[in-house]
């Protein structure tokens, strides 16, 4: 199942968890008030087909 972005809720939620991820990751800080919230909004279950994640 392909879950997209549909509605600015979702994509304020995943732009501000992407825009505090370097800080959190220097001090090894698990973003649990965030991960929450994506995950109310269904993005933990995106995943990036293969031919994609290579090209990184």
């Amino acid at each position: 199942m392909t879950h997209v972005i549909a509605d600015g809720v979702e994509a304020v939620a995943a732009a501000e968890f992407a825009r505090e991820a370097a800080p959190r990751d220097a001090e090894h800080i698990l973003p649990r008030a965030g991960l929450d919230e994506l995950s109310s909004c269904g993005l933990l279950g995106i995943t990036c087909p293969a031919p994609t994640a290579a090209r990184r």
